[in-house]
């Protein structure tokens, strides 16, 4: 500290070199220690922040998208798709790295959480949009994939976007996995259904009579909707036997 706040460069070269040496061959000593591995991987995901650049990438997406509905124009919507797919993977990415950081499903706080509704959401849509008016899909998924993932990067005094030990309850893999993506997954699934529904409703607002667009965009909120509640009855059935492995009781009405 001394050494940065004289700005002596060498000294502090080599304050910090014999302080990592230190920790290194005393880290192991105190516990469980982070490998290199582990490190370089968090230096590189802080580095590169993939939540952030996903969320530019579903901005681009549905301003494209955006674009092709007022010029017409097949190469717009073909660049939203490919913007699209960068922002999903870029998400991939992104919770790659955090399971390898972490050791555990990447979904354990409220930022994760947000996170995954945002990759659940481009997930559907980049199913769904060859199943029905694939700018309507689209731009319905890249809107919500935007605005989610907005949220989780500009809040990080309430979405904490921070790495922490899981409290003793939540450490069960098999539980964390099977049960909370699976909730969290039916809330992409009635994201779709919102956005899907109000581009449909829009259709109404303005008059337009395209009965066949409609009837597609019924079709997909419908599936939607069953998605969404058949992931969600198993995440609560789900929730409901982790309770009783973890605390001895299926449910509390816990303020959780």
């Amino acid at each position: 500290r001394e050494a940065y706040r004289e700005q002596a460069v060498g000294r502090f070269r080599e304050s910090s070199g014999a302080f990592i040496r230190d920790v290194t061959q005393r880290g192991p000593t105190l516990g469980d220690y982070p490998l290199a591995t582990t490190i370089k991987i968090e230096l590189a995901y802080y580095q590169c922040r993939p939540f952030r650049l996903a969320w530019i990438l579903a901005a681009a997406s549905f301003a494209l998208v955006s674009g092709g509905l007022f010029t017409r124009q097949a190469v717009w919507d073909r660049l939203a798709l490919v913007a699209l797919l960068g922002a999903f993977v870029a998400l991939c990415i992104g919770f790659g790295w955090r399971v390898a950081i972490s050791g555990h499903a990447p979904v354990t706080n409220m930022y994760e959480s947000v996170i995954y509704v945002g990759f659940g959401v481009s997930l559907i849509g980049l199913v769904y949009q060859w199943k029905g008016p694939q700018k309507l899909v689209l731009a319905a998924t890249s809107a919500i994939a935007t605005a989610v993932l907005l949220l989780a990067d500009s809040c990080p005094m309430t979405l904490d976007p921070s790495f922490r030990p899981l409290p003793p309850a939540l450490r069960s893999n098999l539980w964390l996995v099977v049960h909370v993506l699976c909730v969290t997954f039916s809330y992409s699934a009635f994201f779709m259904s919102l956005g899907i529904g109000n581009i449909a409703l829009g259709y109404f607002v303005v008059g337009a009579r395209d009965e066949k667009a409609i009837a597609k965009l019924s079709r997909l909120n419908y599936r939607c909707l069953q998605l969404g509640v058949l992931f969600l009855t198993v995440g609560t059935f789900t929730g409901a036997l982790w309770a009783d492995y973890s605390w001895g009781r299926f449910w509390g009405w816990d303020p959780k």
